[in-house]
């Protein structure tokens, strides 16, 4: 959450700005059952054609300022959450950018490339909501419990109990939901990986035809993220139902003890029903939103790992600059890859001259590729050390050493 509120900060603002007309246009709800109240007690009860002609044009009135205010306030939300997306996007990029080669194999770029656009996404769409409803939700509903009691003040012990009982949901809402979106999240950095590993090697797959294989690993990936989805769908999907029981009890219960109510209030107990209804509402808006918020907690850490991630290669205090010639040395070089089970190279010496040229030969996944990306510096090496004319590359500076192309 502190990754979200840390942008929402940079624009606080149109958030601001946003909020007053969201307020406005709660206001503008909370006013109209009413209003209405004071067109069935004070026009119908008493013939009054003058009096509901008034509260209509007022309600119509108020109607109107309130659509003008959602306008505003759908506008400045867009703006706002589009905003933020795109420079979560950037800042995701750019960090990227200056990580090593052995951050982004450890962090995986399908992954990566799911926080940067399903990720990012969920955050924008949380943001989009708090804009648009959730703090629209507290205020109506608030408002909806104030003006009951009001109304109708023997009701004020059934709206305690309604909003602990919807808070409880609420509460437990959150904590069956935010790990397991967590892991839909995790299932689906894994069904990325498989396209992007068939993607990009699509024709050694069809000259091996290996079609099948590959189909395979694809609906396990695919049948996996569905029944994460599924799992997390389904374990949410109780509690929308639990608060509309719980309001609409509440409901009954207010219509039976006012079951005796004068005639002359029918009014302010139309009033309270549509109250209960928008406490309804917002007490819904507020469970949505809440799942929108476990979505997007269990995306902003994620988003945050590549934020918070720092490149592997230390860079040289004081980098050389050397006139590179070409002579390269390895001396007992060992290296493994981020998370591998086994050294890609291990001990490996040996010294090219400048125009000298060795031939390096093995199978597929031999460490010919890992040996010659280690030369610019794209990896660090684990044991021992390589020079270049002399000097260690880790003393080199990055920029200089790749410009000259060693190893190419």
């Amino acid at each position: 959450m502190k990754l979200i509120l840390s942008y929402l900060k940079r624009h606080i603002v149109i958030f601001l700005i946003s909020t007053a007309f969201l307020t406005l246009e709660a206001v503008a709800d909370l006013m109209q059952p009413t209003y209405m109240s004071y067109i069935v007690d004070e026009g119908v009860a008493n013939a009054d054609v003058s009096r509901i002609l008034g509260y209509g044009g007022i309600m119509l009135g108020i109607a109107l300022f309130g659509a003008l205010c959602a306008v505003m306030r759908n506008h400045f939300a867009s703006r706002t959450s589009q905003t933020i997306g795109k420079e979560i996007r950037h800042d995701i990029y750019k960090n990227v950018q200056s990580l090593s080669l052995e951050n982004i194999d450890r962090l995986q770029p399908a992954s990566i490339i799911t926080r940067i656009t399903n990720d990012v996404t969920q955050i924008q769409d949380f943001i989009n909501s708090i804009m648009r409803i959730m703090i629209k939700a507290p205020i109506t509903g608030i408002g909806a419990v104030i003006l009951i009691i009001i109304q109708t003040p023997k009701q004020a012990p059934i709206m305690i109990v309604i909003i602990l009982v919807a808070t409880l949901l609420i509460v437990a809402n959150i904590f069956v939901g935010y790990p397991r979106f967590g892991r839909v999240q995790k299932k689906l950095d894994k069904l990325n990986g498989v396209s992007r590993e068939f993607l990009s090697s699509v024709r050694v797959v069809k000259a091996f035809r290996a079609e099948d294989k590959e189909t395979e690993k694809f609906k396990d990936a695919s049948d996996n993220l569905a029944a994460a989805n599924t799992s997390a769908l389904r374990a949410m999907a109780m509690f929308a139902p639990l608060i509309n029981l719980t309001v609409n009890f509440g409901i009954v219960l207010l219509l039976f003890i006012s079951k005796n109510q004068n005639a002359s209030d029918i009014g302010r107990l139309m009033a309270s029903v549509n109250y209960m209804g928008q406490v309804l509402f917002a007490l819904n808006f507020i469970s949505n939103v809440i799942n929108n918020a476990v979505r997007a907690l269990a995306s902003s850490e994620r988003i945050k790992e590549v934020l918070d991630e720092k490149p592997a290669q230390k860079k040289a205090e004081n980098p050389k600059r050397p006139d590179i010639k070409g002579t390269i040395e390895f001396k007992d070089v060992s290296f493994a890859y981020a998370g591998a089970s086994r050294d890609a190279l291990s001990h490996i010496s040996f010294a090219a001259s400048p125009g000298e040229t060795i031939g390096i030969i093995g199978p597929t996944g031999s460490g010919k590729s890992s040996l010659v990306n280690l030369i610019p510096r794209f990896y660090d090496v684990s044991e021992g050390e390589i020079l270049v004319d002399g000097v260690n590359v880790n003393e080199i500076d990055e920029a200089h050493l790749r410009r000259n192309e060693i190893g190419s």
